[in-house]
């Protein structure tokens, strides 16, 4: 319980916490408890502008609910900008990371469409994926949540951004390409 006796939110995700405790006769062993902290990020299709201010409030919701209830994830942030989406997530070791986010792309713009009626949402092909240490979970938050910011000013962070500029520059080639 937290303060006033409300109940504390629950998440169908594994604990943020490093260590368990099982019982073993009388003694209590901790165990390690073992998670991959990433930063994900996708574009929409060819980075057109798709997220706009209707769209991207319900894509960020429905984002969060099927991270919550997916068994051994834990999502700490999500944000973008209007061509590109950005998550800090914890993933058990068990989470093949390329099912998460194909599931979590195709079924956000479905859902998305489906909400809006029509055609809206389209994610390009591929993501990418960084991994990072605990210690640098409030850091990674941080840039996520403040994103529209960061690229307004130009002051992205080429460890995060870099794949990010590399699918620009395809979505770019594929548009001078397009008939």
């Amino acid at each position: 319980m937290v303060a006033d006796n409300q109940p504390e939110p629950r998440s169908r995700g594994f604990s943020p916490y490093r260590f368990s405790v099982e019982s073993e006769g009388q003694r209590r062993v901790p165990q390690l408890l073992q998670r991959n902290q990433l930063h994900l990020v996708w574009h929409t299709k060819l980075s057109q502008p798709l997220l706009t201010p209707q769209v991207e409030p319900f894509t960020d919701r429905y984002l969060r609910q099927r991270l919550i209830n997916t068994h051994g994830a834990y999502v700490h942030e999500i944000g973008g900008t209007e061509n590109h989406v950005d998550l800090a997530v914890s993933v058990a070791p068990t989470i093949l990371i390329s099912e998460l986010v194909g599931q979590l792309k195709g079924s956000s713009s479905h859902e998305t469409n489906k909400q809006f009626g029509r055609k809206l949402l389209e994610w390009q092909n591929g993501y990418g994926v960084v991994s990072f240490g605990t210690k640098d979970l409030q850091w990674v938050v941080r840039y996520i949540r403040n994103q529209k910011e960061h690229h307004a000013r130009g002051s992205v962070q080429e460890r995060l951004e870099r794949i990010t500029q590399m699918e620009e520059a395809t979505a770019e080639a594929a548009q001078r390409e397009a008939p």
